[in-house]
């Protein structure tokens, strides 16, 4: 597969690539880098799958059968030497969804509700919308100071985790997990672990692992959100599944998931995880080889920058998050300079709370011509600034 292809996403009703973005003088759309999909051709085994109910000619309800168990009970197997029961699986469509319905079911208003920062966006508003209390740990400080800090929660009922971290990218370390486990069970707290990026893991000297592999007493308070989207870039298909391994959690959360109509991924997506967990081991390997690159061109190149701007490890999913401190506190500026003068879009931190502020992510699973084309910008924005410290200087 060439990763290196430029696609135009433009006019596909892509989130990334929106026409609601403003042009430039010339007439260019921008460069950008944002939402958490691939700017790559999914597999070609993939779109070869999805042919088959378009050549079969009926498009009407479908429903799980025992082979999406398996590929899903297989695929954790094979790539985590996770041995899942086939019954913990339970088949969904879109994981925020999902989520939020499970939330909705499985928590009571006012209980207390725990989560780090900064952090995927979905899960504050989860918090907001079942009216549980808040409660933040910042990721700011260094990364075991602030695991330790959740031993300090005395009343917690949920807590709500990416594996690996989004946006940072950081994968938690067995030590780190156990005491997140520990928490949950001596609190009876339930986990919410999204472990969707899990596949995507590009530090060579780290590994996801799953928190019942380190510690089975978490079985009894976890709900795993799983999903071949990020993975296989079919995001678009809405083709989830959870991995509940208590029996009576995992009952409420059939009824509540049908209840809402949730139960069953769409027609195109069930063919596609299929495929994708059953013959598209090799083009994951070929783009994580790839995302491997591109992150640390990204990291070498922006060194110029530094102390101006940082680049924080990225050690799984396809996030760099890039600390702007040393450059201007002012989030806002920063992405109308990029924007107006380099035709270029960043996800601004401040979309995953407090603690992104100074921040910006930026996805790297693009062409590595994308790359060069924000690693120029970010070096000619900095070498103008230190020239203009000169000046004022003199």
């Amino acid at each position: 597969m060439d990763f290196s292809k430029e696609i135009n996403r433009w006019g596909m009703f892509s989130s990334k690539w929106s026409n609601s973005y403003a042009r430039d003088a010339n007439n260019i759309n921008p460069l950008v880098f944002t939402v958490a999909d691939m700017d790559y051709m999914t597999p070609q085994c993939v779109l070869d799958a999805l042919k088959k109910p378009i050549e079969h000619g009926v498009l009407g309800y479908n429903d799980v059968d025992d082979s999406y168990i398996k590929s899903c009970v297989g695929w954790l197997k094979k790539r985590h030497n996770w041995l899942v029961d086939d019954k913990w699986i339970l088949p969904c469509g879109s994981i925020k969804t999902a989520m939020l319905i499970l939330a909705k079911e499985l928590t009571s208003p006012h209980e207390h509700s725990l989560y780090f920062t900064p952090s995927y966006s979905l899960f504050p508003k989860i918090i907001k919308a079942c009216q549980l209390i808040e409660h933040k740990i910042s990721l700011t400080l260094m990364q075991e100071c602030s695991i330790d800090l959740i031993e300090k929660e005395d009343e917690i009922h949920s807590f709500f985790l990416c594996n690996p971290h989004n946006p940072i990218g950081l994968l938690w370390r067995e030590k780190e997990m156990q005491k997140i486990i520990n928490v949950c069970v001596e609190r009876n707290a339930l986990l919410f672990s999204d472990d969707i990026h899990s596949d995507l893991v590009i530090d060579s000297n780290a590994n996801y692992t799953p928190a019942s592999l380190i510690d089975h007493r978490i079985n009894d308070n976890v709900i795993y959100f799983m999903s071949p989207g990020k993975t296989f870039n079919i995001s678009g298909l809405q083709t989830s599944y959870l991995i509940i391994p208590n029996d009576d959690i995992r009952i409420k959360a059939t009824k509540a998931i049908n209840l809402y109509g949730q139960g069953t991924p769409n027609t195109f997506g069930l063919h596609a995880l299929e495929m994708a967990y059953n013959k598209c081991d090799s083009w994951l390997d070929e783009v994580i080889s790839y995302l491997k690159a591109n992150f640390f061109f990204l990291k070498k190149e922006l060194l110029f920058c530094e102390p101006e701007i940082k680049v924080y490890p990225s050690e799984a999913t396809y996030f760099a998050w890039l600390d702007f401190t040393g450059f201007s506190s002012d989030n806002l500026a920063l992405a109308n300079t990029l924007l107006k003068d380099y035709n270029i879009i960043l996800e601004d931190g401040i979309n995953f709370g407090e603690d992104g502020v100074n921040f910006f992510r930026v996805n790297y699973a693009c062409p590595q011509s994308y790359i060069k084309v924000l690693i120029e910008a970010l070096v000619d924005m900095v070498d103008k600034k230190r020239k203009q410290n000169i000046m004022v200087v003199t």
